[in-house]
C-alpha cells in the first residue's frame, strides 16, 4: 500500500477514502496496490488481472478515480493465455500530483532483462509508455526527483542512469511515430488511427489503421501475441515488430493504402547467424528500428533478448560474446543492402543517391 497520510481532505474526499479503507480491509485478495496523489484527489488502483488461474497478481488492471470514485481512466495489462501480458510491480506519485509513475514486468518469462515504465499524466489523463522515449536501452527500474524520472539503464554502453522530466515529453495519446533519424519525431494521433479486434476463440488479432481522410478503417495486420510498428516518413507503409512465439520477432512491411503486407527480416538473420557465429545460447532476434525518407529502406537492428544459462556467471560470460550489428534492408523484399558491425550504426545510416 502506498497511501499517503498528510492531506488535506474535505468530508467528501474523507468518507471516500474511508470507504476505501474498508474495501481493502474485506478484500485484500482483490486489491494489492493503492496509489492516493499526494493532494488526495485521485486514486490509483491496481488490481490482479490474470486469466491464468494461481497466477492473477502476474497480471495486473490499474484504475484511476477521482476522490469521489468516479473512473477517469482503466488500463488492463493481462493476456488470454495469462503468458503475454504485464504486472505493475509498483508506482510513485510526483509530489505536485501531476505524474503517477509504475514500473511493470512482463508475463509468462518474455524479456526479462527489462522492466517497462509507464506514467500517467493528470492534466491529459493518459497513461503512456516512458520507454520510447529513452531510445534502445533496457529499463530496470527507476526513482523519482521531483517531476524528474531517474531510469536504470542498460545498453551496449553498460549500466547508466537517464534522466527524464515529465512535462517535457508528449502525455497525449501517439498513434503513431516517424522513425527517421535520432530521435524518432513523433505525429498527432489524429493523423492515423490505430484499432486493434480480438477474437477470443481463435486468439487472433487483427490490426486496423484509419488515415486522415480515409473513410474506414483498413485491415493491415493480423496476428495472435502482440506487435509494436511505427510509420515511415513518407506515410506510405509501416514498419511492424510481430512476437508470433514465445522468444520470437519477425519484421513486416505493411503497405498502409492495399494492407498488405510482408516480411523482410529472413536474409539479415541468415547472414548475422553465418558471420557473427553467436552462441547457441543466445536467443537473438530481428528489430524493426528506422525507415529511410521515402520508406524505400528499412533499419534492422539484430536484439539480445534472452541468455538460456543455469547460472548468472555464466550469464555474464556468454553475454559479453554478443555482437549488436545493423542491417539496412529494401522494404520491397527484404534485400540486404548494408550491413553494420557496430554497437550502433551511424547517425545516417541512408545511403545518398
Amino acid at each position: 500500500m502506498n497511501f499517503v497520510a498528510k492531506i488535506p481532505l474535505t468530508a467528501k474526499r474523507a468518507a471516500y477514502l474511508a470507504l476505501l479503507g474498508i474495501m481493502l480491509a474485506s478484500a485484500s485478495v482483490e486489491l494489492k496496490q493503492v496509489y492516493v496523489s499526494p493532494d488526495g484527489a485521485l486514486v490509483a488502483t491496481v488490481i490482479p488481472a490474470g486469466k491464468k488461474k494461481g497466477f492473477e497478481e502476474v497480471e495486473s488492471r490499474i484504475e484511476v478515480r477521482s476522490c469521489e470514485g468516479n473512473l477517469l481512466l482503466s488500463k488492463d495489462f493481462s493476456s488470454e493465455d495469462g503468458e503475454h501480458g504485464a504486472g505493475i510491480l509498483r508506482g510513485y506519485w510526483t509530489s505536485d500530483s501531476q505524474f503517477l509513475v509504475l514500473l511493470t514486468e512482463f508475463s509468462g518469462g518474455h524479456a526479462p532483462l527489462q522492466h517497462p515504465i509507464y506514467f500517467y499524466c493528470r492534466q491529459e489523463n493518459t497513461l503512456q509508455m516512458l520507454n520510447q522515449f529513452l531510445g534502445n536501452v533496457l529499463t530496470r527500474d527507476f526513482s523519482l526527483e521531483g517531476n524528474t524520472v531517474v531510469v536504470e539503464a542498460q545498453d551496449t554502453r553498460g549500466t547508466r542512469r537517464i534522466s527524464v522530466k515529465l512535462g517535457t515529453v508528449p502525455c497525449e495519446p501517439l498513434a503513431t511515430c516517424y522513425r527517421l533519424g535520432s530521435p524518432h519525431r513523433t505525429v498527432p494521433a489524429t493523423e492515423y488511427s490505430f484499432r486493434e479486434d480480438f477474437n477470443p476463440d481463435t486468439f487472433e488479432r487483427k490490426v486496423y489503421v484509419q488515415r486522415r481522410g480515409d473513410n474506414k478503417p483498413r485491415l493491415i495486420f493480423t496476428h495472435s501475441r502482440g506487435v509494436s510498428m511505427c510509420v515511415g516518413p513518407s506515410g506510405r507503409l509501416a514498419l511492424i515488430n510481430s512476437e508470433p512465439a514465445t522468444k520470437t520477432v519477425e519484421v513486416y512491411t505493411s503497405d498502409l493504402s492495399s494492407g498488405r503486407n510482408w516480411r523482410i527480416d529472413e536474409q539479415a538473420m541468415d547472414l548475422y547467424v553465418r558471420n557473427a557465429k553467436p552462441n547457441p545460447a543466445l536467443v537473438i532476434v530481428p528489430k524493426g528500428e528506422d525507415m529511410s525518407a521515402d520508406d524505400g529502406e528499412a533499419l534492422l537492428r539484430i536484439d539480445l533478448i534472452y541468455i538460456s544459462v543455469g547460472t548468472p556467471e555464466e550469464a555474464e560470460k556468454v553475454g559479453r560474446t554478443f555482437k549488436e550489428w545493423w542491417y539496412v534492408v529494401d522494404t520491397r523484399n527484404g534485400k540486404v543492402l548494408r550491413e553494420y558491425r557496430t554497437p550502433a550504426p551511424p547517425r545516417w545510416w541512408v545511403k545518398r543517391k
